[in-house]
C-alpha cells in the first residue's frame, strides 16, 4: 500500500535504543556525580577556605595592618557564603549531570550516531570531575575517561572524520596484502628449492600448488608470531619487513580483513594452545609438506620429507591435521577476494633460482666433449632448451673422475 515499513521500524528501532541509552545514561551519571560529590565535597570545602585566607593574608604586605583588621568580618562571609555554594553545587551536582544527559544523549545520537550517545555519559562525568577538581585541590577521580573519543564540533567533520579512517585503513590493507605476497614469492623460492613443489607447476599456475604457496605462506606467519616472544595472542609478525601489527592498528572498516581474521585468530590460538608441540621447527616443517601434498602425485623430495617424517601414529597427528585444515579454509577464502587476485601474478611471474644438478650430469654423459668447457668456462650456464640456472662444480672439486 505505499507504506514505508522498512523506514518505519528503522525510526522505531532507533527511538527504543535512544531511549534505553537516555535511561542507562541517567542512571550511570547519577551514581557517578554521587560518588563525585561524596569524595569531593569535604575538600572542596576546605579548598575554598584555604584560598580565601592565602588571599586574606597576602594583602598583608601591599595593604598594611589596618586593612587586615579592618577588612577580617567580610573575609568570614565570604568563607561562608562560598563554602555555603560549593556544598549546593555537590548537591545539585548528581540531579544536574542526570539531567543534562536526558537532552545530551538524543542530541548526539540523532547527529552523530549510536556509538558517540553510548560514549556521552562518560563524557559528561569527565567533564563533571574535571570542573569539581578545579574546586578540589586539583583531584581528579576519573581520569581514565580521558581517553574516551571526543564527539566531533560539527557533522561535517564528523564525515571528514570518518573518511579520514576509512582512507588510513584502506592504506594499511594495501600495505598488509603487498606483506602478504612478498611472503608468498618467499614462501615459492623455499618450497621450490626444497623441491616440494616444481618450478613448472608455478609458472603453469598448477591449482595444487596455487592453493599451497599462500597456506604455506599463512602458515609461516602465523608460526613467527606465535614463537615470536613479547606478543599478545592478537599480534602478528610480519618476519619479511619485520614488522608487528597491533590489535589496536587493524583496519576497522575493511570487511574483508574482518571476514579473514577470526579464522587467521583461530589457527594462532590453537598454535599457542599447543606451543610445545605444534610450534615447534620440526612440527611445522611437517603441516608444511601436509599443505603441499594435495596432488595426485607428490615430488620425490615431498614424498621421501613425508615418509621419513610420518606422525600418524602420534598424538600431534590429529591437531596438525585440524590446522591443515584451518589453514585451507582460510587461503580457499583468500583465493576469491580481489585483493589478493590482483596480486598473485607477481608470485607465479617472479624469476625464481632453481639448481637442477642432475641435468648437469646427464648432460656431460651426453656429450663428453663439452665436459672440459663446462667446467673450466663457469659462464655457460644454459644447456637445456628451458634456460635454467644451472651451478657448475669446480673441476678441482670434481677430480679426475667423470661425475
Amino acid at each position: 500500500y505505499g507504506i514505508p515499513v522498512q523506514k518505519i521500524l528503522r525510526w522505531q528501532a532507533d527511538f527504543i535504543l535512544c531511549c534505553f541509552l537516555m535511561v542507562m545514561a541517567a542512571v550511570i551519571c547519577f551514581i557517578g556525580a554521587c560518588f563525585l560529590s561524596i569524595a569531593k565535597c569535604l575538600p572542596g570545602c576546605i579548598n575554598t577556605c584555604v584560598d580565601i585566607i592565602k588571599d586574606y593574608f597576602s594583602k598583608f604586605s601591599s595593604k598594611g595592618c589596618g586593612y587586615i583588621i579592618s577588612m577580617w568580618p567580610f573575609y568570614l562571609m565570604e568563607i561562608l557564603l562560598l563554602l555555603i555554594l560549593t556544598i549546593l553545587v555537590y548537591l545539585l551536582l548528581p540531579v544536574g549531570v542526570a539531567a543534562a544527559e536526558l537532552f545530551m544523549v538524543p542530541y548526539t545520537y540523532t547527529k552523530y550516531g549510536a556509538r558517540h550517545a553510548f560514549y556521552e555519559q562518560f563524557r559528561m562525568l569527565s567533564r563533571a570531575d574535571e570542573i569539581t577538581g578545579m574546586l578540589c585541590f586539583s583531584w581528579y577521580i576519573y581520569t581514565c575517561l580521558e581517553k574516551i573519543p571526543e564527539c566531533p564540533e560539527n557533522e561535517e567533520n564528523f564525515t571528514n572524520h570518518q573518511t579520514n579512517e576509512r582512507m588510513e585503513d584502506d592504506k594499511k590493507s594495501k600495505l598488509y596484502w603487498d606483506r602478504f605476497i612478498s611472503q608468498s614469492i618467499k614462501t615459492t623460492a623455499m618450497l621450490v628449492e626444497k623441491k616440494w613443489i616444481s618450478l613448472e607447476n608455478v609458472q603453469g599456475l598448477d591449482p595444487s600448488v596455487v592453493q599451497s604457496i599462500p597456506a604455506v605462506a599463512l602458515l609461516t606467519i602465523l608460526s613467527d608470531s606465535v614463537n615470536e616472544e613479547g606478543l599478545s595472542k592478537e599480534d602478528i609478525k610480519w618476519t619479511i619487513d619485520d614488522t608487528i601489527c597491533k590489535k589496536n592498528e587493524r583496519p576497522k572498516y575493511d570487511a574483508i580483513v574482518n571476514t579473514l581474521w577470526p579464522m587467521v585468530l583461530e589457527i594462532k590460538q590453537m598454535l599457542n594452545n599447543h606451543k610445545q608441540e605444534s610450534a615447534k621447527v620440526e612440527n611445522i616443517q611437517l603441516i608444511m609438506a601436509m599443505l603441499c601434498s594435495n596432488d595426485e602425485v607428490d615430488p620425490e623430495a615431498l614424498t621421501v620429507f613425508m615418509k621419513e617424517n610420518d606422525n600418524s601414529n602420534e598424538k600431534s597427528y590429529s591437531t596438525n591435521n585440524q590446522i591443515r585444515t584451518k589453514v585451507i579454509n582460510v587461503v580457499m577464502a583468500i583465493l576469491r577476494v580481489r585483493p589478493y587476485q590482483e596480486r598473485m601474478k607477481s608470485i607465479y611471474t617472479h624469476e625464481y633460482k632453481v639448481d637442477i644438478e642432475e641435468e648437469i650430469f646427464d648432460t656431460l654423459t651426453e656429450n663428453p666433449k663439452d665436459e672440459a668447457e663446462l667446467a673450466y668456462n663457469p659462464s655457460h650456464k644454459n644447456i637445456n632448451s628451458k634456460q635454467k640456472e644451472i651451478h657448475v662444480l669446480d673441476i678441482n672439486e670434481c677430480g679426475n673422475n667423470t661425475h
